[in-house]
């Protein structure tokens, strides 16, 4: 037996339960069906930013400061939380400041509240980076919202307000009004609105390839909870933010940014890429982003810096294995210890391993982004140094400056190599698919303990153990050389 609605709604993202909210907010009896047990699309994989400045003026600009009305009105009577703090695009180049200071200028004609604040009232409301800063363009109207708890409540909201019925796991099948099939359910409705790009898309396949509208694919990352006492304020923009949003194509100086960031940077204009901060309402920050755009996106994260962490991965594992397998053989061929002896230096390189890897995990935290890469480079830098050392024989006649190098090398090259699994795993297949990105980047490491166990055997058997040094070295070397280029790669992606 079929129910009854005036409106069906086709998707719970953002779209479909604003359309219900209208809907029902006239009176109507509303029915929402999601194929999902939540949402969990675009609606949740954003910033959450209520961003009216970005529109151009106009209608468009006029449309968002009526939305923006809405979003208070619903978060007060849902008592949901939000940042009604404003927002800063912060500038750290003479044109990114032109730009901003143009606008400003134009601002008031155009309908827009915002000024300009030189770089000392920029830091007195925010916790912008202050080495580089110019100045920032101060917006009032802009306020944000976390995406994952605000449609987590709306629908419960929705339904204790208005009765809006949303049945989750309901994928809509067939439309023919007045009748909707979804799943085991048959509704009789005056108004079906689709509000969902996938059902848009299964369902009127032929409107849809007509339509202009194709896929993006958006990349950014979300930290860990800030501390309590600690805020970002306002909500971040940077420069490169100007050429993004068409707000700012009014401005003469525009064009002169582009052709500059096109010129130093075309990795930014062709992954359009932009840097935007906001914080959610548990104290996390969600940073980014690019765009990739097309009917078919790759879900995966981009593989330029992929193959460098495998490469890592193979490199940092052969020179840990091999230090692992051959270190007590090494001191009692080498410097002439005892067994008990070399089983004993032997334990400083698990010893300093573990240090390194503690004191290599607080740093890259505090070292913002790309600091695991900068770690790696400083690590495997030295570590090269000190294999040399151990190839080359600069060394005193010593039994302890043996022990002295070996547990150097751990010291150096065991922090660097815990990031691969771990950290640069996440970074590498993001939350959902870091499981997959540690099992290659691990299985590729493997590679190299096949190699530390067979290869520096019959290296030190034909060459010395002078020649095994050497090959680590040089491990160690190439290893060095990639984690630079990938520092450089995430630096040119900030």
């Amino acid at each position: 037996m079929s129910q009854r609605a005036d409106v069906a709604i086709v998707g719970a993202g953002i779209m479909g339960l604003a359309h219900a909210y209208a809907a029902a907010s006239r009176g109507l009896q509303v029915v929402v069906f999601e194929r999902s047990r939540q949402a969990s699309g675009a609606s949740v994989r954003n910033f959450g930013m209520i961003w009216p400045i970005g529109q151009p003026h106009g209608r468009m600009h006029q449309l968002a400061l009526r939305s923006r009305e809405h979003w208070v009105q619903v978060l007060e009577q849902a008592q949901l939380p939000y940042r009604p703090d404003g927002s800063l695009l912060v500038v750290y180049r003479e044109d990114e400041a032109a730009v901003a200071r143009e606008f400003v200028e134009l601002s008031a004609d155009l309908g827009y509240a915002c000024e300009w604040l030189p770089r000392d009232q920029v830091l007195a409301r925010s916790r912008a980076k202050a080495h580089g800063l110019i100045g920032g363009l101060w917006s009032p109207t802009e306020l944000t919202v976390d995406p994952r708890v605000t449609l987590a409540a709306l629908p419960r909201f929705l339904h204790d307000r208005f009765g809006v019925e949303t049945r989750f796991g309901r994928a809509v099948s067939r439309i023919d009004l007045p009748t909707v099939q979804a799943g085991d359910e048959s509704w009789l409705v005056d108004y079906v609105i689709v509000c969902s790009g996938d059902d848009f898309e299964s369902l009127y396949p032929a409107i849809f390839a007509t339509s202009g509208l194709t896929r993006v694919k958006l990349q950014m990352l979300r930290t860990a909870p800030q501390p309590k006492e600690w805020q970002l304020g306002p909500a971040l923009a940077a420069g490169l933010t100007l050429r993004f949003y068409s707000a700012f194509d009014v401005c003469s100086t525009l064009p002169r940014l582009r052709d500059r960031i096109a010129s130093e940077t075309p990795e930014y204009d062709r992954w359009a890429i932009h840097g935007l901060v906001s914080e959610t309402a548990g104290g996390e920050l969600t940073l980014g982003d690019s765009h990739e755009y097309g009917e078919s996106v790759d879900v995966f994260n981009r593989g330029d810096a992929d193959e460098l962490i495998l490469a890592l991965s193979l490199g940092t594992t052969i020179l840990r294995e091999t230090f692992g397998l051959w270190t007590p053989t090494y001191f009692t061929q080498a410097t002439g210890m005892t067994a008990a002896e070399a089983a004993s230096n032997s334990a400083w390189f698990p010893f300093f391993g573990g240090i390194s890897v503690m004191l290599c995990g607080y740093l890259s935290d505090r070292l913002g982004g790309g600091g695991r890469a900068a770690l790696m480079v400083g690590g495997l830098g030295l570590a090269t140094v000190a294999l040399l050392v151990l190839a080359f024989g600069w060394l005193p006649a010593s039994r302890t400056w043996p022990a002295i190098l070996v547990a150097a090398v751990a010291f150096l090259t065991i922090g660097p190599y815990s990031f691969l699994a771990g950290a640069m795993a996440v970074d590498f297949g993001g939350k959902q698919g870091s499981g997959t990105a540690s099992g290659l980047i691990d299985g590729v490491g493997y590679l190299g303990g096949v190699v530390s166990g067979d290869s520096v055997a019959r290296l030190s058997i034909r060459y010395g153990w002078s020649g095994a040094f050497l090959f680590l070295a040089s491990m160690a070397f190439l290893s060095c050389v990639a984690a630079g280029v990938l520092l450089r790669h995430e630096r040119r992606c900030r």
